[in-house]
């Protein structure tokens, strides 16, 4: 499952792009267009449904058996959950390690 909770995706995607397509040349703007429109048109190719290899675009996350044993054994030692909100945001805080409280 590991959704990533920080810009980690997005930064994979940049790396990608620097060693693939850029090699990490900052490039003036009539050679960036020349390469990000091949970026996009390479994009696409690769995610074509109607070919056999394409990359298929995640819509849910997969869930195994095991993440909801884990999630299951997690709920179960029944930690104090603290939350906090303010307008649109919630934090959420938890006990560390093997503490079932806050202190």
């Amino acid at each position: 499952m590991y959704v990533p909770s920080t810009n980690n995706a997005l930064e994979a995607t940049n790396r990608v792009i620097k060693e693939k397509d850029t090699l990490r040349e900052r490039l003036v703007l009539s050679r960036f267009t020349v390469v990000i429109f091949s970026i996009v048109n390479k994009w696409s190719k690769e995610r074509n449904p109607t070919l056999i290899n394409s990359k298929k675009f995640g819509h849910q996350p997969l869930i195994t058996l095991s993440h909801w044993t884990d999630a299951y054994n997690w709920v179960k030692l029944n930690k104090e959950v603290i939350s906090i909100s303010n307008d649109d945001t919630t934090i959420y805080y938890l006990p560390a390690g093997e503490e079932i409280t806050i202190t």
